[in-house]
Formats: C-alpha cells, sequence, structure tokens
C-alpha cells in the first residue's frame, strides 16, 4: 500500500508515438506532414493493420508495385498474421503475405496481367490470425503499355501539409514527355519541360484549405494523368481545447493518465519526451506518450504511480521543442496546466437515504469480491429509524433494497449494523432494534442475494434485556459468525457466538467464551475476527476489572484458554479504556486499539493506544498515544494493511473542527496518512465513529459520519495511490 514519496522520478520517454495503454492510440507515420495511416483499429485489441507508405500507386500492365505493412500488436497478442487481398478484380492478384511472431513490418506485392484492364480501382487489403481479422484499402491505377505513367515523388503520401512552400517532384515512366504541367484543379501551376520535373509551390497566397493537385505529361499531342494529391494550405496554429483532468482540479487520481485534445492533428514527430514535461512537486515524471489516430487526443501515462500529495503541471510544448499540427505550425497560446492529488479522494457524494435533515451514523463498510465497497448505516427519518444499505457500481452508489427494519410500525429503532460479504458476494446484515414488545433490543439480520431475505432470529428476550451492537465476522467456512453482549437487568456479559446454521434456519453457539466473574464484568464494546483455517475466533471487549480496578480491553479465543495476558489491556496510564478495535496479523497475532478516557469522560480528554500480542504477552504500539495534533480522540478502527503493517482511523478535534485522521505503523512509530479528513468546513461539521478496509487491491477505505450544519451524512474515501 505505501510506497516512499521521496524516491526521484525519472523522466523516461520509452517510445515516441506508439500504441501504448490504450487500444486506439496507433503509430502515427509523419512523412510530408501528412494524416494518419489508413489502417483500422479494433477495440477488442490484438492487432491493428495500416500501410506505412503511400496507399496509392500506379503500374503498367504486366508490373507490380509492392505495399510497405505496419502492424501494431496489443495485449500479448504475437501470433503469425497473414495478409492478403480481398476479391481483386479481374487481372489483379497478390500472394499472401506473412508477418511473423515478434514482427510489426512486412509487405504486401500486388501484381497487374498484361490484359488487365486499365483505370484506377480500390483494393481492399486484410489481416487475419485465428478468429481476428483487420482491413484497410489501397488505391491502384492500371497503365496502358505503351502510354506514360506518371506518379508523384515528392509529396509521396499522396497528401500534405504546408503553412508556406511546399516542394512538387513528379516521375514519368515509359517514355519521354514533351512537357509536364502541375495543376491546381483546372489552374496550370507550372509547365516543366524536362527532367527532373519539379517545382516549389508557394502557398503564402493561397487560400487556407484543401487544393487537389495533379500531374498531366503530354507526348505528341496525347496527354497521361496521375493519380492526384490533396495538400492542404493551413497557416492556423492549433490549440489546447479539453484537458483532462481539468486545470485546477483538486481531486485527482494518482494512477490516472492525462489527456489533452486539440483543435486539429499534431504532427507526430514534434510530439517527443522534451516536448511535453510533467512534473510533480518540483520533480520530473517519466511519462509514456500515445497519439489518437486523427493526432488530435494526447494521452500522457505516468509511468508509475504519482506522488501524493502533490501538485502536477503539464507543460505542453517547450522553446526549444514545440508541438505543431501537420503544417508546422506551433502551438499557440498554451499555459501550463496545473491540476493537485490529494492523499484521499471521495468515493461519490454525501450519503443519506431519507430526504431531508436526517441523521445518518454509525456506518459499517465490507468490500464485495467484486471490488465495489458496500456501506450499511442507521438512519432516522420522521420516528422511524432504519438500516440502509448501498453499493459502489464504480461510478455512483446504489441502494440495495429500501430501508431495513425487523419490527413492523412506523417508530422502528433499528441501529448499530455489522455486516459480512462472503466469498461469493452475499452480504450479511445485522444490526439491534426493539423486540415487538417494546422493551427489550434484540439483534436481527438479513442476507442479500440480488434481493433482502430475512435471517433467523436470535432467540427472545425477556422485557427489559438487551443485546448490544453486534459484531460479525466470517469463519474459515464462509459462514457468518456474531458476538455480542446482554445485560440481563443486572450485569451486563459476553454472549456465547452466534453461528449461523450452513441451512440458514436457526443461529447456534458453536463456542462459549469465558463469562463474567467477579473479576472481569460489566461488558461493553464488542469485536470479533476469524483466526484463518482453524475454526476458532478472537474476541476484543471492553470489562470492568476488580483487580486493577480499571476498565480495560479483554482479548481472547473461542477455544476457552482464557484472557490473552490474563488480565484486561490498558495504557500504563490506566485510565478508562473502551471502543475496542480488533485485527490479526499473517500469523493470527492479534492487534487491538482502543481509546482511553478520564473517568466519566466519554469523548473529552480521550487518547487512543494500540497494542499487540507477541504470542505471550501484550506489546505497546508507540510510547505515546496515537493522536498526532488533535485532542478529544474516540473511536479507533484498526485493520492490517497488506504490507503487514496496522492502519488506524480516528476521530480527532484539531481547530477548527473535528475530522478524521488516519496513521500507518511503521515498525517503530505511527506516521499519519494525509492531512485531517473533513468533506464538509466549518465548527459545525464534526466528523465521528470511522470504519477502515482494504480494497481489492490492499488500499485503505475509510467511511465515516459527519455533520453538514444540520444533520449527518455518510462520506467514503478511498487511499489515492
Amino acid at each position: 500500500m505505501h510506497r516512499p514519496r521521496t524516491m526521484p522520478l525519472r523522466t523516461k520517454f520509452l517510445v515516441p508515438v506508439v500504441l501504448l495503454s490504450c487500444f486506439g492510440c496507433i503509430n502515427v507515420p509523419d512523412v510530408d506532414g501528412q494524416q494518419p495511416d489508413s489502417g483500422t483499429v479494433d477495440p477488442q485489441g490484438g492487432f491493428s493493420l495500416s500501410i506505412s507508405g503511400s496507399t496509392q500507386a500506379s503500374v503498367f500492365q504486366g508490373g507490380s508495385h509492392t505495399f510497405p505493412l505496419s502492424l501494431s500488436r496489443t495485449d500479448g497478442f504475437s501470433d503469425d498474421v497473414s495478409v492478403s487481398l480481398v476479391n481483386p478484380p479481374a487481372g489483379i492478384s497478390a500472394q499472401p503475405a506473412t508477418i511473423a511472431s515478434g514482427s510489426s513490418s512486412g509487405s504486401l506485392t500486388v501484381s497487374v496481367d498484361a490484359n488487365a484492364a486499365p483505370g484506377t480501382t480500390t483494393l481492399t487489403v486484410r489481416a487475419a490470425a485465428g478468429s481476428l481479422s483487420r482491413e484497410t484499402t489501397v488505391s491502384l491505377t492500371v497503365v496502358r503499355q505503351g502510354d506514360l505513367l506518371v506518379k508523384w515523388e515528392s509529396p509521396s503520401q499522396g497528401q500534405a501539409y504546408v503553412k508556406d512552400s511546399v516542394q512538387l517532384r513528379v516521375a514519368v515512366e515509359g517514355g519521354t514527355a514533351d512537357f509536364v504541367e502541375l495543376l491546381k484543379g483546372a489552374t496550370v501551376l507550372a509547365r516543366l519541360t524536362g527532367s527532373p520535373y519539379q517545382y516549389t509551390w508557394d502557398t503564402t497566397q493561397e487560400s487556407e484549405g484543401s487544393h487537389q493537385l495533379t500531374a498531366r505529361a503530354t507526348r505528341g499531342g496525347a496527354s497521361f494523368t496521375s493519380p492526384a494529391i490533396t495538400v492542404t494550405v493551413d497557416r492556423t496554429a492549433p490549440v489546447a481545447q479539453t484537458r483532462t483532468p481539468e486545470a485546477g482540479s483538486n481531486n485527482v487520481s494518482a494512477r490516472q493518465a492525462f489527456q489533452v485534445t486539440f483543435s486539429e492533428a499534431l504532427k507526430a514527430s514534434s510530439v517527443t519526451d522534451s516536448s511535453i514535461l510533467v512534473r510533480a512537486g518540483g520533480t520530473n515524471v517519466a511519462k509514456t506518450l500515445a497519439l489518437s489516430t486523427d493526432g488530435k487526443t494526447l494521452t500522457l501515462t505516468p509511468t508509475e504511480p504519482l506522488p501524493v500529495p502533490s501538485t502536477v503541471t503539464i507543460s505542453l510544448g517547450m522553446d526549444t521543442a514545440p508541438l505543431t499540427d501537420l503544417a508546422g505550425n506551433t502551438l499557440s497560446g498554451s499555459t501550463a496546466w496545473l491540476f493537485s492529488l490529494p492523499v484521499w479522494l471521495p468515493v461519490g457524494g454525501a450519503l443519506s437515504a431519507v430526504t431531508g435533515n436526517t441523521p445518518a451514523e454509525n456506518v459499517a463498510m465490507k468490500v464485495g469480491t467484486d471490488g465495489n465497497p458496500v456501506v450499511a448505516w442507521a438512519e432516522l427519518g420522521g420516528t422511524a429509524k432504519n438500516i440502509h444499505a448501498h453499493r459502489w457500481n464504480g461510478t455512483k452508489w446504489e441502494a440495495l433494497g429500501g430501508a431495513l427494519s425487523a419490527v413492523d410500525g412506523n417508530a422502528t429503532s433499528a441501529d448499530m449494523p455489522a455486516m459480512s460479504i462472503t466469498s461469493d458476494n452475499q452480504i450479511y446484515l445485522v444490526w439491534r432494534e426493539y423486540q415487538s414488545n417494546g422493551t427489550s433490543i434484540n439483534l436481527h439480520g438479513k442476507k442479500w442475494s440480488g434481493a433482502w431475505e430475512a435471517l433467523p432470529e436470535f432467540g427472545p428476550l425477556p422485557d427489559s434485556e438487551t443485546r448490544g451492537a453486534p459484531a460479525m465476522t466470517l469463519a474459515s467456512s464462509n459462514t457468518p459468525v456474531v458476538v455480542t453482549s446482554r445485560y440481563n437487568g443486572t450485569l451486563t456479559y459476553l454472549e456465547p457466538l452466534f453461528w449461523l446454521n450452513p441451512t440458514h434456519n436457526f443461529w447456534s453457539a458453536q463456542f462459549s467464551i469465558e463469562q463474567p466473574t467477579n473479576r472481569i464484568h460489566n461488558v461493553g464494546w464488542v469485536q470479533v475476527a476469524t483466526v484463518a483455517a482453524k475454526n476458532a475466533e478472537v474476541v476484543a471487549y471492553d470489562a470492568y476489572s476488580d483487580s486493577l480496578s480499571v476498565r480495560g480491553i479483554a482479548v481472547q479465543k473461542s477455544n476457552g484458554a482464557g484472557l490473552l495476558g490474563g488480565e484486561v489491556v490498558t495504557s500504563p496510564l490506566k485510565r478508562k479504556a473502551t471502543y475496542p478495535s480488533l485485527t490479526l496479523d499473517g500469523a493470527d497475532n492479534p492487534y487491538i486499539a482502543w481509546q482511553e478516557c478520564p473517568d466519566g469522560s466519554e469523548q473529552s480528554g480521550c487518547v487512543i493506544y494500540a497494542a499487540r500480542w507477541d504470542g505471550s504477552a501484550w506489546k505497546m504500539l508507540g510510547t505515546s498515544p496515537i493522536n498526532g495534533i488533535s485532542t478529544d480522540n474516540t473511536a479507533p478502527s484498526l485493520i492490517m494493511g497488506n504490507d503487514g503493517h496496522p492502519l488506524i482511523a480516528w476521530s480527532g478535534f484539531s481547530s477548527p473542527e473535528r475530522s478524521i485522521r488516519v496513521s500507518r505503523w511503521t515498525g517503530s512509530e505511527w506516521q499519519l496518512l494525509g492531512a485531517p479528513l473533513s468533506a464538509a468546513s466549518g465548527i459545525s461539521t464534526a466528523a465521528f465513529k470511522p470504519v477502515l478496509t482494504l480494497d481489492n487491491n490492499g488500499q485503505p477505505l475509510v467511511a465515516w459520519h459527519e455533520s453538514d450544519g444540520t444533520a449527518s451524512n455518510i462520506y467514503v474515501y478511498r487511499y489515492n495511490y
């Protein structure tokens, strides 16, 4: 997840202009300022075919012409490719050619019979490999034996872009011409009486736009005309039209490609590493450049994720290496393009399921096997407090069904959701809510597999008894496991673990854990995690210790081994420790975090601590609280990073507002990941109760609820990597 931010990023231009990270960005030839080749590109990938020389040729009857071929391979495609003509007219043929594996070029020789009909025809060239095929076209003019063959040598590609002068040169084969005329439409530009037939055409007085030129050779009163070429006169400088991301954007991903579109096609040879500069935090960034087939869209892709936070500056065109259009006009009016990469990126906007100023709070979050996060929360609307769940689809949040409640009526009180997602992407939700008797609070749950289905009840409770906020994990068998506390009217104790029966028709107490004694009692917040492949769970909870005369964090496994360390865990200050968060390392050793407050306080003066179990004793992570520069720190959420180091999020106050902070343990100290997280600004926009999880790439996501000044909403942010 974490990468050093101080390592310099070398500028590295891999390929001038080639097919790179996206299919559809192909090689753009740059001969006489011509437009891109006529090769076609299939978005399915594999390869694309183009003619690397002129797509038009003139051939005498009985002669031949060889067309050079260019093949762009993508997505690891390495097969041989066969190239042939498709249904050529009578008298025209070509032996199929093969572009061998590992090669990107070849040629196709087209032969013309001595009796082939004179005239111009369009030939279809097909490249095939298995079920994949690509096609492009060429123009072939068959010239009668005894006639003069007139062809353009410059421009050699059939078209050219100029802003001032252009060299025109014609070759005549099959005899000697009395003279050669160069025509623009019907207007004679020049009359040339001897070889070499060449002329410098000054276009500065011509109108901008495309002009059709032909060459006409005359011999003994008979005229022979070349195929037409197009010369486009262009004296207008190109301009950058759109930029992605837009200049001034401040929520840009460290992994996204950057794109700019232009008013006209760029000259490929001007698009070089020297003509485009990308800098992040003052350091040059290695990049690849890809120009689209029409030459109007340039994509810049950093070869490594950019450092965060940083400000990125992209300069298009340098004094010593300008960007130009096909005619050579320099890019006009391009200023530096700046945007910012934060440490954290928002995943959508504020989440609230009920219209109006309603409080959405107490969020739970997991990531599905499809890589998309799912969040569930409680929200009060009018007299009903229900559970709501949304899933991110890659571009927006989608509601999973409607409001969830297990009790009929308009005065429901569903709260404190816990969630798990199985390997087949089934979502399990459990929450606490009043029973129908209205005096006892029980757990209820539902499962989502395309629609919500009720889970079995956890067993009725006598009047006035309550179950606490649930914690949920998945056993190694992919079975949901729930743990909670229970108040019996006198004291609060930890209940046995609830396992969901494989047929989903009842909850069973598979494992028991240490029950309350005179030494440990009055259980509070509970957390649970599964020991990998051992059919056992670890439970952490806060409870009061008579022997220590303090409330601390108790941790035990469901194998009946008793409390790890033999006692509750607190900091050396031994203040009231509550709200534990639990995670396991790769060896299934528990890590815990908690908030520790002065007696009588639930927020003021609270600090955050963390510790790990080394197999025989608890070791504090750090010698001081994990507070950053915030105060009144509460509600830690602890997870294990993909690098084997834990990460922690908590809510803390740093003037002028309460916000969310995230830190990573480096092995010797806690390192803050970016600035405080707050979706809204102002003294009345407090952020509470964060929850951390990892996405499918092992990067952290954090969710919390935050006031907008009138009511609270749910927010989700992801680490920018």
